[in-house]
């Protein structure tokens, strides 16, 4: 089953770069190169992967399983070379809390794994280098158990709701990027409708994110939102 996607534009590329679109399968991933709205695939596709797509940086597609992230290089071509870095999550703070279940990666190259189990949840963060090599930079631990963050456009700040889609009395959930590279879940304050349970967040490339809100009457009846919010600054209050 298909399982991940990432969008990449090849740097090396003669202007206009060509964009590439990788696509999870299990053990591999499919490459197709972008042109005029058509899908082409890259040769060679499908290429063999650790686990699945979480995203790409300029040069190398990063991928995750229950061991922990790996980057692949990527060719001028859109096709996937081969395995640069692999870490174990388990060697690193935060393993109590289990295996990572999900990743985020960010616009700078902060990969975001989520680990949880039943006692305690964490963000064990790494960062990608320009060689391609992953390094550790640290681990939050904290008491939500929350879906995967959407980043803001200058990659301060993260929202997300919990695995439910219900975020509780404060609706979304907010982490800010810190400066040592590590995830902190910080207050954040909104305006929602009565009752609303705001689920799948999206964020733009400036400091705006929407999410999609249901919510219920006294006879049950559902409601469907799309509310649009403002970070500020300090990314403690939308509006």
């Amino acid at each position: 089953a298909l399982a991940a996607t990432a969008l990449a534009q090849s740097p090396e590329s003669p202007a206009p770069a060509a964009q590439h679109l990788y696509v999870s399968s299990t053990g591999a991933v499919f490459a197709y190169t972008i042109a005029i709205g058509k899908l082409t695939h890259v040769k060679g596709s499908p290429f063999a992967i650790l686990g699945s797509v979480v995203g790409t940086t300029a040069h190398y597609l990063v991928t995750l399983d229950s061991v922990g992230p790996h980057t692949y290089q990527i060719k001028p071509t859109g096709a996937i070379g081969p395995l640069v870095s692999s870490v174990a999550s388990s060697e690193y703070s935060g393993s109590y809390c289990g295996a990572p279940f999900g990743a985020v990666l960010d616009k700078v190259g902060h990969v975001d794994l989520r680990l949880a189990n039943n006692t305690c949840a964490a963000w064990q963060t790494f960062s990608v280098a320009a060689s391609g090599q992953l390094s550790f930079v640290g681990t939050e631990v904290d008491s939500k158990t929350t879906n995967l963050p959407v980043f803001t456009g200058n990659d301060r700040y993260g929202m997300s709701v919990n695995q439910a889609g219900v975020a509780g009395e404060n609706g979304l959930i907010a982490f800010q990027r810190q400066a040592t590279g590590v995830l902190l879940a910080v207050p954040v304050g909104e305006t929602d409708p009565a009752g609303a349970q705001p689920y799948l967040p999206a964020a733009d490339n400036t400091n705006h994110v929407a999410a999609a809100e249901v919510s219920y009457d006294t006879n049950w009846d559902t409601y469907y939102h799309l509310a649009s919010y403002t970070v500020a600054a300090n990314g403690y209050t939308l509006c």
